[in-house]
C-alpha cells in the first residue's frame, strides 16, 4: 500500500472513533465539601428605642378637666363689650366681646407651669355644603395645642331655611395661661357684606335680627353656641418623654394618656 493511502485510512479511522458518541455514563459520587468562608464583620449597634409610657406613671403625671362648656350667660360672670358699626350712618353690625371674671384655673399649678406642659382642646363647629340636598349643616371638629383658638359656626336662631347666609360666626379661645390662672374670650361680629348701589360701595347686614340687641340678648345667644373647651396637664417627668405625639391630635393624645370623653 502507498504511504499516502495508508496516512489517509488512518485518519479516517480516528475521525470515525471521535463522531461516535457511546451513550452517557452513571453519575460520579459527590464531591467533599469545600471549606467554609471567613465571617462578615459585626455590624453596628441599633439605636435605642424609646422607653414606652407605663400605665401606672402616665395616670398619675396627667389631669385634666372633662369637655365643659363655659358660662358666659350669667351677668355676674362675665364682662361685655358691645359696639355698633355703621355704613353711611346705617348700623351694618354688632361687634360683642365677652370674657369671664373668674379666671381661675386649679390645673395650672407652679409645677406645671415651670416643669410640665399643657393642652388646651376645643370643640367647634363648621358648616358643611351637602350637594344631596343643596343646603349647608353644622359638624363637629377639635382643634388643639398650647394656645388655642377656633371660629364656630351657628344657625342663626328663627331661620328655616339651611343657605350659607343663614348661619353666623364666632370666635372662641384661651388666653394668658398661667400659674392657677386662665383667660377664656369668647368675641362676635354680626354678620354683613358689601354691596354696590347708587354708584357706591356700602356695607348691609345679613341678618338684621341680630344688629343692636340688649346685653342680655348676646349673652343667651352666645353662650348657647360657645364651643367646648378642655385642657390636659403633664407632669415634667412625663413631659420630657412626650416627643412622638402630636399634640394637635386630640385622638392621639387622648390614647396616649388614655383620656375619657
Amino acid at each position: 500500500m502507498r504511504p499516502n493511502l495508508l496516512l489517509s485510512a488512518v485518519l479516517s479511522a480516528a475521525l470515525f472513533m471521535f463522531s461516535c458518541e457511546g451513550p452517557e455514563g452513571p453519575q460520579g459520587p459527590a464531591g467533599t465539601a469545600g471549606k467554609d468562608g471567613v465571617a462578615g464583620t459585626k455590624g453596628d449597634k441599633g439605636d435605642k428605642g424609646e422607653a414606652g409610657l407605663n400605665g401606672k406613671d402616665a395616670s398619675s403625671s396627667v389631669n385634666s378637666t372633662p369637655w365643659i362648656k363655659l358660662d358666659f350667660k350669667s351677668e355676674g360672670a362675665t364682662t361685655i363689650y358691645t359696639q355698633n358699626n355703621t355704613s353711611f350712618g346705617a348700623i351694618y353690625q354688632t361687634y360683642v366681646n365677652l370674657s369671664l371674671k373668674d379666671k381661675s384655673q386649679p390645673l395650672l399649678t407652679k409645677e406645671i407651669m415651670e416643669q410640665g406642659m399643657y393642652l388646651v382642646y376645643i370643640k367647634y363647629k363648621v358648616t358643611m355644603y351637602d350637594s344631596g340636598e343643596s343646603s349647608y349643616y353644622l359638624e363637629d371638629r377639635i382643634i388643639g395645642g398650647v394656645g388655642t383658638g377656633a371660629t364656630s359656626s351657628f344657625k342663626i336662631p328663627g331661620r328655616e331655611t339651611s343657605k350659607a347666609s343663614d348661619f353666623a360666626n364666632l370666635v372662641f379661645g384661651v388666653v394668658d395661661l398661667g400659674e392657677k390662672t386662665w383667660s377664656p374670650y369668647l368675641y362676635f361680629n354680626s354678620p354683613s357684606q358689601q354691596v354696590y348701589e347708587n354708584n357706591q360701595y356700602v356695607n348691609k347686614s345679613t341678618a338684621p335680627e341680630l344688629l343692636n340687641k340688649s346685653n342680655a340678648f348676646y349673652r343667651e345667644l352666645l353662650s348657647a353656641n360657645v364651643p367646648e373647651v378642655r385642657l390636659v396637664t403633664v407632669k415634667g417627668a412625663l413631659a420630657g418623654r412626650l416627643k412622638n405625639i402630636d399634640f394637635s391630635d386630640y385622638e392621639a393624645v387622648k390614647k396616649a394618656f388614655d383620656l375619657e370623653d
